[in-house]
């Protein structure tokens, strides 16, 4: 399990991805056939922001395993690696909400969350 918390300040946030692609390349290229999956950190000022990424996700063909509402605006979510979407791709997907930030990104080996 490899677990990736964001520690950046305001600015350098606005700026980063919210997605370890590099990680999830390695991971991908470390373990060919081993199924991978993501533990997600999601936060936001209003909960149905970060539920409608868990919808952008699913309608992308992703299996969403688990979706747990924590805190008001914390979601957890837990969904399946698939291939045949680019690193780059869950990327551009995450970083396409302004108002959904990843706070936390572990990547899990064996594809059970």
């Amino acid at each position: 399990m490899r677990d990736n918390v964001a520690k950046l300040d305001n600015q350098e946030w606005a700026n980063a991805s919210r997605v370890p692609v590099a990680q999830i390349l390695d991971s991908r290229a470390a373990f060919p056939s081993q199924q991978l999956s993501f533990d997600i950190l999601l936060e936001s000022d209003e909960p149905w922001h970060g539920l409608e990424l868990c919808a952008q996700l699913t309608r992308k063909g992703l299996l969403v395993r688990n979706i747990v509402y924590r805190n008001p605006g914390r979601i957890l979510l837990q969904f399946q690696d698939d291939r045949s979407i680019t690193a780059q791709e869950l990327a551009r997907l995450f970083d396409s909400s302004s108002q959904v930030c990843v706070s936390r990104w572990t990547t899990v080996l064996g594809g059970t969350a």
